[in-house]
């Protein structure tokens, strides 16, 4: 019933999602950040969101504003020992996010940088690293129609035409695409940047780590860095989950043609009002939040 939900209410989405939910099986994974960061949280090497640990898959949901285009990640390899570093990285997908056309076309890159990779050749890169520097580019498929890119043991398949991936957020869940599934063996500490390809505005999921088997304890009891951005609808009426708060940051219930940001190139250093045109800055919070299997606390820092 309600097929692609058209013509379903918001609440009644909400219901058919979660019902899907209750059928389908789903790899779960856990939060590095508690909320959507955007600007410049996050947006630098050297801010950089930490990655716990690589025996779990680690997910953080990002919206791309031009001020700070590209995504920072560094991560940890204990006792200097070789290992795969799974990534993965996606967007919206049209199963659960009916009015998201605006992403459907994006396209997600990473540059894993850490020492004994290969030196790279820098100056085919969109975004700035130093000269020298040792490491590895991936990047998403242009057709993202099948699942023959994907590499890790996350549980994709094809839905409506592109790469999906149900992934579950306690008691409710929704599709994504699947634009990036790779490994990289490493065997140092490193950093990854991942923006969208072209630097435009947009949003994206990713997760690092190790892909596998079903996490019961969704949360665990890491302290984790806590964001917020106020690029994209807000409701605090609405469901909350430990990945996006209260931000819709799937498009569940935000009528559709009125999605933040809008994609634009950021060569022309477009005003935030421009894709933000809701809110006149975007802006990220910076505190820390302890989470639990029940509770959730967070203390300003």
């Amino acid at each position: 019933p309600c097929k692609r939900l058209l013509g379903c209410s918001s609440d009644a989405m909400a219901r058919v999602i979660y019902l899907v939910f209750l059928h389908f099986h789903a790899a779960a994974h856990r939060p590095m950040v508690n909320g959507v960061s955007c600007g410049q949280r996050f947006g630098s090497a050297t801010d950089p969101l930490e990655v716990p640990d690589l025996e779990e898959y680690w997910g953080a949901h990002r919206v791309v504003t031009c001020d700070a285009p590209v995504f920072w990640v560094n991560f940890s390899v204990s006792g200097n020992v070789k290992r795969f570093l799974d990534i993965s990285a996606g967007s919206l997908h049209p199963f659960s996010s009916f009015g998201s056309e605006r992403l459907w076309d994006l396209r997600i890159d990473a540059l894993v940088l850490a020492p004994g990779l290969p030196v790279l050749e820098t100056s085919s890169l969109e975004i700035d690293v130093p000269a020298g520097s040792s490491g590895v580019l991936l990047k998403s498929a242009d057709d993202a129609s099948t699942c023959r890119h994907a590499e890790t043991e996350l549980n994709v398949k094809v839905y409506q035409g592109l790469c999906g991936y149900f992934d579950n957020f306690g008691s409710w869940g929704v599709y994504s695409s699947v634009l990036l599934d790779r490994h990289v063996e490493v065997d140092s500490p490193g950093l990854v940047a991942f923006w969208l390809r072209g630097l435009r505005t947009g949003k994206f999921w990713v997760m690092l780590g190790a892909a596998g088997p079903e996490t019961e304890d969704l949360i665990g009891t890491r302290r984790i860095p806590k964001a917020s951005c106020e690029c994209g609808h807000v409701d605090p009426s609405r469901p909350g989950d430990p990945f996006s708060g209260h931000a819709d940051f799937w498009e569940l219930w935000t009528p559709a043609g009125e999605g933040l940001p809008l994609v634009t190139q950021c060569a022309g250093n477009p005003s935030r009002e421009s894709y933000c045109s809701h809110q006149s800055t975007t802006s990220s919070t910076s505190t820390t939040t302890t989470t639990t299997t029940t509770t959730t606390t967070t203390t300003t820092t």
